[in-house]
């Protein structure tokens, strides 16, 4: 058997992955891994007036500063999303979604959110064929995804209220939305028809698919975790 989880963590062991200073100045506000583990990319608002907001990529086991990345002309890296492959980057700026990485390490493009996202980003997520994410804005009942290939974003599903979190499922399917007001609607992500309601015992703040897509770990206001099983049609 393995050893119990988070058995080797000690204040050592703490220490060092407290380490992960000499980028951000500003709020830390958004934090990812890498598929293979191996790299965390954060996000956060600019240090003071004047200074660019950034992402940053670390090394996830020397804690090494890989990259610093300046967002230019918006106040805050609000999410921050690794595509399935690893080599590219989504950050969910202000007014807009950058893609960055590939061979050339730049910015590859520029995705307007548009009018009904213009509170600014909040919640993003990538979907694993790698061709489209998902966002929600700030407070906002709208769901938005953009096609990476076109570099377009639209409107595609309203919720029943204001927006906590957003993830799609690891095999694609679903998209799970968290509602700040409590409950999780589970989406169809190919057809964006409503798949089923869960209620919540309070607000969702944070959601998270098991890796059998058979689970929703949800997190909120109240102090617990919330696990919720889903059980399947045929």
């Amino acid at each position: 058997a393995g050893a119990p989880l988070f058995s080797q963590v000690t204040d050592a062991a703490l220490s060092t992955v407290g380490g992960f200073a000499g980028c951000h100045d500003g709020a830390l506000l958004t934090v990812a891994w890498s598929p293979d583990d191996g790299r965390i990319l954060t996000g956060g608002g600019p240090s003071g007036p004047g200074d660019a907001a950034e992402a940053c990529a670390w090394d996830g086991n020397s804690t090494a500063l890989l990259q610093e990345i300046d967002a230019p002309d918006t106040t805050a890296v609000s999410a921050v999303a690794w595509s399935p492959t690893g080599d590219r980057l989504a950050l969910l700026l202000d007014d807009r979604i950058g893609l960055y990485g590939g061979t050339s390490r730049l910015w590859q493009a520029w995705i307007p959110l548009g009018a009904s996202f213009s509170t600014g980003g909040r919640r993003m997520t990538w979907h694993p064929d790698g061709d489209r994410v998902a966002f929600s804005a700030e407070g906002g009942d709208l769901v938005g995804v953009a096609d990476l290939d076109a570099s377009a974003a639209a409107v595609w599903f309203q919720a029943d209220g204001p927006i906590g979190d957003l993830q799609y499922s690891h095999d694609g399917q679903w998209l799970a939305v968290g509602l700040a007001g409590g409950g999780i609607q589970v989406v169809d992500a190919s057809s964006g028809a409503l798949a089923a309601t869960l209620a919540t015992s309070g607000t969702v703040a944070a959601l998270s698919w098991s890796p059998d897509d058979a689970t929703l770990a949800v997190g909120g206001e109240a102090p617990e975790v919330q696990v919720l099983q889903l059980i399947y049609g045929n």
